[in-house]
């Protein structure tokens, strides 16, 4: 008798501790706000380069002209690949300079019967690249 109330005691202690954690990791993961210091995916390499470039449209374009260029024109190895690389087509810079400013929450779009694409910078819309070549 005095054998099952030890071991009730112990299961009741054990079941409360387990809840208490489990409240805690609920609480803990979905009570922290996302921003760029809490990143909602640790690797999101396109939010830590646009703080790093302080969420400005023009040292965002800096950085972006400072890639090498290559010669190819198709999207081989993406806006990530051309960030890490450091070496991109003109296609995958213009991907990449549209995931850059999306993460700096600057408004972008497409323009699609003319191909160029578009981000707003103080209230104005310009276009990137400046003087696009015309459609092939």
């Amino acid at each position: 008798m005095k054998n099952k109330r030890t071991f009730l005691t112990a299961l009741a202690a054990f079941l409360l501790m387990t809840m208490v954690v489990i409240v805690w990791i609920l609480y803990s993961t979905f009570s922290q706000k996302t921003s760029i210091e809490n990143p909602p995916n640790p690797l999101d390499y396109f939010a830590f380069y646009a703080q790093k470039l302080n969420k400005q449209p023009q040292n965002i374009l800096n950085f972006i002209d400072s890639l090498e260029t290559l010669p190819y024109k198709q999207n081989l190895q993406g806006p990530l690949g051309a960030l890490l690389s450091g070496r991109a087509s003109q296609k995958e810079k213009l991907l990449l300079l549209q995931k850059l400013l999306e993460r700096a929450s600057i408004p972008t779009r497409w323009k699609i019967p003319s191909r160029v694409f578009e981000f707003q910078s103080n209230h104005n819309w310009q276009s990137w690249p400046p003087h696009p070549s015309p459609p092939s």
